[in-house]
């Protein structure tokens, strides 16, 4: 039998080059850790991503992940800009001592994302390490990445606005059950922090995500009595990853925006707004924002 092309089905029209990031933590050693993920389209469009999560980098070396990660951060950067400048990955010289790029490879694929993906899955083992992120979707967001992504926040906040400081994690007596702790309180934002990643455990992040929505209109009741004189826009900011986010498959980035959508629905019931956040950066300017208004 005679094969012909038509037994075989047709490439993707769009073309690509990508490769992975290395880095050598002990640089020389040829030890290598696959951090991220270069893409570069036909059309000049240029896709650059970590695939080494903060929380990871925190299990691996505790108190000093941060280091490794701010290697990376200014590597990949310094990639992100390049590839948009010269529209070519061969020519990139790294400025951190250690980090490589690995071989690079051509292939046809729907769109960049697609090819992120796909490299990520055959080089970067870390990136596969969110489908073991919890064994039960009862399970609450008390960990200790939640507590850490606060702290970012906090953080990124007081870098721009010192005097902010005094407004994160504040005890509130709103019932006589106890005290009500909130993220953020200010003058004219209270705002609850959480997260919400793809993963086993997504219907129990939701849960708690839903239950700071409660908490924050408990609060917004009480404020409306005037027992307190803070705060006019009532707000859960939300960190999740892109939509590009090589760590997840298409499947699990469909079911987080169907839970973000869903969230948002249940916010808007209460009149609460629910806001992504992909960095600290992010929430911290968010905040920076309603306190400036």
């Amino acid at each position: 039998m005679q094969i012909s092309e038509q037994h075989f089905p047709t490439l993707p029209e769009y073309s690509a080059k990508a490769c992975p990031v290395y880095i050598e933590p002990i640089v020389g050693s040829g030890e290598r850790i696959c951090v991220g993920v270069a893409a570069l389209g036909q059309d000049g469009q240029s896709v650059i991503v970590r695939t080494i999560k903060d929380e990871t980098a925190a299990c691996m070396l505790g108190a000093a992940s941060h280091k490794l990660l701010n290697l990376v951060e200014v590597a990949l950067s310094s990639l992100k800009n390049f590839t948009a400048q010269h529209k070519n990955l061969t020519d990139w010289q790294s400025p951190v001592p250690g980090v490589i790029l690995g071989s690079i490879i051509t292939g046809h694929v729907t769109d960049l994302t697609m090819m992120v993906r796909t490299v990520a899955r055959n080089h970067a083992f870390l990136s596969a390490m969110s489908d073991f992120t919890a064994a039960d979707d009862s399970i609450a967001d008390d960990s200790p990445a939640t507590d850490r992504w606060a702290t970012m926040v906090r953080e990124a906040t007081t870098l721009l606005r010192p005097n902010l400081a005094v407004a994160f994690n504040r005890q509130l007596k709103l019932t006589s059950k106890g005290v009500t702790r909130f993220d953020y309180v200010g003058r004219n934002l209270a705002a609850q922090l959480g997260r919400i990643i793809p993963g086993h455990g997504i219907s129990g992040l939701v849960k708690t995500a839903k239950a700071k929505l409660w908490d924050l209109e408990t609060l917004r009741e009480y404020n409306e009595q005037q027992l307190f004189k803070s705060s006019q826009s009532y707000e859960l900011i939300l960190y999740r990853p892109k939509d590009n986010d090589p760590a997840y498959s298409e499947r699990e980035i469909g079911r987080l925006n169907e839970a973000f959508v869903e969230l948002e629905e249940t916010g808007d019931k209460q009149q609460l707004r629910v806001m992504a956040a992909y960095t600290a950066e992010g929430a911290a300017q968010r905040i920076v924002s309603a306190e400036a208004a």
